[in-house]
């Protein structure tokens, strides 16, 4: 399998806040504005859905699947661990502060963004 290169991770990650956005207005819409649900809804699809959907069989989110793309370890191309999805959870992070540091995905040599390199993960066109 290749690295995925910065543009398919950049489609894949448009398509996830795209399906983010979507559920959490679906639940302003059922459950109310400002309710606790569409709290709880935000919650899930901004922290805790992207930190898990890495640790399922898919290897990565929605966004991610639907481009074709999986995150494994580096050296052996297994699904990643808990440890590995915290460590790309907080420091991708960053990238919502930082935006250029993500850009790193598109000039290194295994297309890693600077979380890959942290978590020893790698991103890579599912097969």
């Amino acid at each position: 399998m290749e690295p995925a290169g910065f543009m398919l991770r950049a489609c894949a990650l448009i398509l996830d806040v795209i399906i983010a956005a979507a559920v959490i207005l679906a639940s302003g819409f059922t459950l109310g504005d400002g309710s606790a649900g569409v709290i709880v809804a935000a919650i899930l699809m901004l922290l805790v859905y992207p930190l898990l959907m890495p640790l399922t069989n898919w290897k990565g989110t929605f966004g991610k699947k639907i481009i074709g793309l999986q995150i494994v370890r580096d050296e052996t191309c297994e699904k990643i661990t808990l440890p590995q999805a915290i460590a790309r959870y907080i420091i991708a992070w960053v990238h919502v502060f930082s935006r250029l540091i993500y850009l790193t995905a598109a000039f290194t040599k295994k297309k890693q963004a600077v979380h890959d390199m942290a978590a020893k993960t790698i991103v890579l066109k599912a097969e």
